[in-house]
């Protein structure tokens, strides 16, 4: 090289590591072309290419250059990245791998391949490669961030910590990667480290807003509302139109119960900001607790987020399942909530009594933060694959690689959960058991109980998907442990009805609070307590009284009790309830079934699309399908009257727990065997295709 293109080459390494992008480009190709085969300027070229995304060229100019460069770890590393960033992960694993073995501990390819095999899944190897670089690098800022995380997937919870604190010391004095430490620990539910952290980092920068932010989202997740609303205010004072703080607004609307407003806010973001899946997808979640939303103008909805967020449909997959009818099927259960949630009361007794030599089940847990029900999942799991964090594609990628029959969604729309995933169709057939419509096409059945619809209902204006009846209950109920004997009536002691609520406030809409109004003024010296969470905080429990206030309620004969956070399900508030009243539009599956149990009937309000009937299945499984009303004023009526007849009202509550046990959702072998059933019917008509 001659000295002349030496200080070109330098001035525009200058350029570029500058970020004078244009400029560096412009002397690199000056470069080519007085020499055209010149390796750095090529390297160079290519990587800068790659920066700015013109992959195609700069693959091109690598494929030229990188076999003439040798043993050169940095180069081939730069090629990796080119490779990865056009879609091609394994070839640029082999790029890594092969920088390594020229230069054994050559950090960047040890920090970019632990990333992709933490994408992979390969926590494991992920920490061996990181613990390399940070013998090497030990105040790395990445490898710390990306080291807490990999620890954290393992359950290694104290290692996590201490990795993601080391993080936070090697960011120093910058606000910004203090609060990119904090929303990682917020994401995997380490709740108060991360606080400690956004509050760092305002000590540093007292208007940092993406930290107030972080804090105010921190603090909606421990329940400190009124906190949260304040912090919020202070955020939009410097950031008015930030589209995170709309969203955390209306959060707090929405989960203090103020449901309307709530979804007013996030219709107005949503259409603000189109491209935002997230907003869109809690608009659609919120959708099911209106009135206005039970049935047709929900799919509307369902559909049209499908439409704006998920990738375009891929041309149809080829399949290497064996198109056998009676051979073992491959089940695949994806979810956030293989931990301390409902979902365990529903669906663990399903799994543990598949049959085994018909369904090999594997279980594909998004869940961030592992606990004691977490242990139980991977016990019960066939296959366990922790999936939390990876990208859509490459979850699909992975099902694939399981040849996976039938895949399963069990949660919907609800937060962490990567519904993407079923746009990629990777398995021949896919299911839904939420209790409303996902609007997604690539998702074929919706399994749910017999009287999932109203009686001449159209289902395609209801569902996108074919509705697909199961005999029984469509779920297993697990009660909780340790339960008591059901106790005496409490009427009989207190001398006055206590009707009762136990779920989550958004339930709780303005036509529900009505209609409960209608029936404590119809039932003299009635009582109503009501156990949510968010009515700890003062903040919530005003609102929401206000609110109750406005619908009619006497609000000195309303009872309302926080959660403790520590129990999923606080079972003593039944020992207080006589009547329990289900909300509607969208009904409270467990717990109707725990009020059951403990010997409280409830009413319900049967509407037009499954999550609004919900209630009428669990009703019907034990034999009380007549506290299911039809309309409004039915259900004010059933409430009333079940509460006049105190003596019969006592005879339900000592048989309520036997006729349970004598239930379909307790025979948790025949509810497995009807999935396996309707499993098996559908594989055999794909096979026939």
């Amino acid at each position: 090289m001659t000295a002349e293109l030496s200080t070109l080459l330098r001035r525009g390494l200058a350029a570029h590591e500058g970020n004078r992008l244009q400029e560096a480009e412009q002397i690199y190709r000056r470069v080519l072309d007085v020499a055209p085969n010149n390796n750095e300027a090529e390297h160079l070229l290519a990587t800068l290419l790659t920066r700015q995304g013109h992959h195609r060229e700069a693959l091109e100019l690598f494929e030229r250059c990188i076999a003439r460069m040798g043993a050169n770890p940095a180069a081939r590393c730069n090629y990796a990245i080119a490779l990865e960033a056009n879609g091609d992960i394994e070839h640029a694993i082999d790029e890594f791998r092969l920088a390594l073995s020229y230069h054994g501990d050559f950090p960047t390819a040890l920090f970019h391949l632990a990333r992709l095999e933490k994408a992979r899944g390969n926590y494991g190897q992920t920490i061996d490669l990181l613990g390399r670089m940070l013998n090497l690098h030990n105040g790395n800022f990445d490898a710390f961030l990306l080291f807490g995380e990999a620890l954290n997937a393992l359950g290694q919870y104290e290692a996590a910590l201490m990795a993601f604190e080391n993080a936070a010391e090697a960011a120093k004095l910058d606000a910004d990667k203090i609060n990119t430490v904090g929303a990682v620990l917020l994401r995997l539910g380490h709740i108060e480290a991360a606080q400690n952290l956004f509050s760092r980092a305002l000590s540093i920068h007292g208007d940092h807003v993406p930290s107030m932010v972080n804090m105010a989202a921190s603090l909606i997740a421990a329940g400190k509302y009124q906190q949260a609303n304040a912090v919020l205010e202070t955020a939009r004072d410097h950031a008015p139109d930030l589209a995170d703080i709309e969203g955390l607004f209306a959060d707090i609307l929405i989960r203090g119960g103020d449901t309307a407003h709530g979804v007013a806010r996030l219709a107005a973001l949503v259409e603000k900001n189109p491209a935002r899946a997230d907003f869109h997808a809690r608009l659609l979640a919120a959708l099911l607790y209106l009135p206005q939303f039970d049935g047709p103008e929900y799919l509307k909805q369902a559909r049209q987020w499908a439409r704006s967020h998920l990738p375009p449909m891929p041309s149809p997959p080829r399949f290497a399942n064996t198109r056998s009818t009676d051979r073992r099927l491959r089940i695949g259960w994806i979810s956030p909530d293989f931990r301390d949630h409902p979902l365990y009361a529903r669906l663990m007794g399903l799994a543990r009594n598949h049959d085994r030599n018909g369904i090999e089940l594997f279980l594909y847990s998004a869940v961030t933060r592992h606990d004691d029900t977490t242990r139980q999942w991977q016990i019960v799991a066939d296959s366990w694959r922790d999936v939390a964090g990876q990208d859509a594609e490459r979850i699909a990628e992975r099902i694939r690689k399981d040849k996976i029959d039938i895949l399963v969604d069990l949660s919907g729309f609800t937060r962490n959960h990567p519904i993407e995933v079923f746009a990629y169709r990777p398995a021949p057939l896919q299911v839904t058991l939420y209790h409303a419509s996902t609007g997604i096409s690539q998702i074929d059945h919706m399994f749910g109980h017999v009287d999932m619809t109203a009686a001449g209902a159209a289902e395609n204006r209801i569902c996108s998907e074919t509705l697909h009846r199961l005999p029984h209950a469509a779920f297993a109920y697990t009660p909780p442990e340790n339960s008591k004997a059901t106790g005496p009536l409490p009427a009989l002691l207190n001398g006055y009805l206590t009707f009762g609520f136990v779920g989550t406030l958004p339930r709780i809409g303005d036509t529900v609070l009505n209609s409960w109004a209608r029936i404590m003024n119809k039932a003299a010296h009635s009582r109503l307590i009501i156990q949510a969470d968010g009515l700890h905080d003062n903040f919530v429990r005003q609102n929401f009284l206000d609110r109750a206030r406005q619908a009619g309620l006497h609000i000195d004969r309303v009872t309302c009790q926080g959660v403790d956070p520590d129990k999923i399900r606080n079972t003593a508030i039944y020992d207080q309830i006589d009547i329990g009243l289900d909300p509607f539009p969208a009904n409270n599956i467990m717990a109707g079934c725990d009020m059951l149990w403990h010997g409280v009937p409830f009413v319900t309000l049967a509407g037009t699309m499954p999550s609004a009937r919900c209630g009428l299945g669990v009703l019907s499984d034990v034999g009380l399908d007549a506290l299911a009303a039809e309309t409004r004023n039915g259900y004010v009526e059933k409430a009333v009257l079940l509460g006049r007849d105190i003596d019969a009202l006592s005879m339900i509550r000592r048989t309520l727990r036997d006729r349970v046990l004598k239930a379909s959702m307790m025979n948790h072998r025949l509810i497995a065997a009807d999935f396996e059933e309707a499993y098996r019917d559908i594989w055999r008509l794909w096979c026939a295709q």
